[in-house]
């Protein structure tokens, strides 16, 4: 399930913004990732590139290293490592600076925090992230395996809704979008889309100074209203 800010278009060669990072609760077997999605558009043969942090419950799957294909040049900043430290709800808040970004040679690059950490090279793809991405999303996303025939208890974010908005809820911020040359554009016209907004849900914010484009997005999963 999914709450996420979307922006669809053509010849997008990167796109950049901040999370804070939280700890939610997941179930065994499930995740909460909150992250970027860096894509050809869809269809049968989608080609997906995906950053940001993630609760695993899952042990299982193939992300990070562990499958072959990403070129890691960063040796300071582990793929995978435990996120310290994290934000407090109602407190100090603890954010991650992430850029996706394609370069003349058609790799597909990972930087956080200002540091690159490695990137995926064009022969990974189908065809579509060979060229210039069509599709951009930011959010979260959340594995429910229907525990017991109800739906999943595993959070969102700091597992707590957009409503209640900044240091309780999680959001994204700054972002933008990469044109063909390297210049930047403010994602302004970004669509907030919620699969199931009574367990988890999108708030899009008129865009700040201090902020740029943002959004909070996330919720708890199983309550009297998401069954």
């Amino acid at each position: 399930q999914y709450a996420v800010a979307f922006l669809p278009g053509s010849n997008f060669y990167g796109a950049l913004g901040e999370i804070n990072v939280w700890n939610p609760k997941t179930l065994k077997k499930e995740l909460s990732a909150s992250q970027f999605w860096v894509t050809d558009g869809g269809g049968k043969d989608i080609d997906s590139v995906e950053v940001g942090w993630m609760a695993d419950g899952y042990n299982t799957g193939c992300y990070n290293v562990r499958c072959s294909g990403f070129v890691q040049t960063n040796r300071k900043i582990a793929l995978g490592a435990f996120l310290t430290p994290i934000s407090i709800y109602g407190g100090e808040q603890h954010l991650m600076g992430i850029k996706v970004y394609r370069d003349g040679q058609g790799n597909w690059w990972v930087n956080v925090l200002g540091q690159n950490l490695g990137y995926w090279p064009p022969n990974l793809f189908n065809g579509g992230l060979r060229g210039p991405a069509s599709l951009i999303e930011w959010g979260g996303e959340v594995i429910n395996s229907n525990p017991q025939g109800v739906h999943t208890s595993t959070q969102m974010g700091s597992g707590h809704f957009p409503s209640e908005s900044y240091s309780r809820a999680a959001y994204f911020k700054n972002l933008q979008y990469i044109v063909d040359g390297g210049g930047l554009e403010d994602a302004k016209d970004i669509t907030g889309q919620a699969t199931r907004p009574e367990c988890y849900d999108i708030q899009v914010q008129k865009p700040s100074r201090e902020w740029g484009s943002y959004f909070y997005y996330g919720g708890p999963g199983l309550s009297a209203n998401c069954k």
